[in-house]
C-alpha cells in the first residue's frame, strides 16, 4: 500500500476524473475501503486509515494512475513530458500542425 498519494478531498474530483478518461471504479467494501478501481487485472483498493485521516492509503498499482491524476489537476508536466509548442519548434511545425497531429491537443497542454 501506497501512503499520502491522494488526500482526502481530492476523492470526488479523483472519481470524476476517471469518468473523464473512461475507468471503471465502485463504492468500496467493508470498513475502509472507499473506492475500487478497474485495471486489467482486477480491482485496486483506495483505503481510509484510523490513524491518519488527511490522505488515503492506495494499492501500489494504482500510484502511477493518482500521480498522473495529481499532475494533471496541478497543470504540471510528468517526467519526460513535452509541451505541444515545445514539441512543434523541435519538429519545425507550427503550433496549429502540432496541435492537429496531436489529436487536437491544446496548446500548452502536456503529452508524454
Amino acid at each position: 500500500m501506497s501512503r499520502s498519494l491522494l488526500h482526502v478531498s481530492k476523492l470526488d474530483e479523483f472519481k470524476a476524473w476517471l469518468d473523464a478518461q473512461g475507468i471503471d471504479h465502485r463504492p468500496g467494501r467493508g470498513a475502509y475501503e472507499v473506492l475500487q478501481v478497474r485495471q486489467r487485472r482486477g480491482w485496486r483498493t483506495v483505503c481510509s486509515r484510523h490513524h491518519m485521516t488527511e490522505h488515503y492509503s492506495t494499492d501500489r498499482r494504482l500510484d502511477s494512475l493518482i500521480r498522473q491524476f495529481c499532475h494533471e489537476m496541478e497543470g504540471k508536466p510528468l517526467p519526460g513530458a513535452k509541451c505541444v509548442s515545445e514539441r512543434a519548434s523541435s519538429e519545425g511545425l507550427e503550433t496549429g500542425d502540432a496541435n492537429r497531429c496531436l489529436a487536437g491537443t491544446r496548446e500548452g497542454k502536456w503529452t508524454s
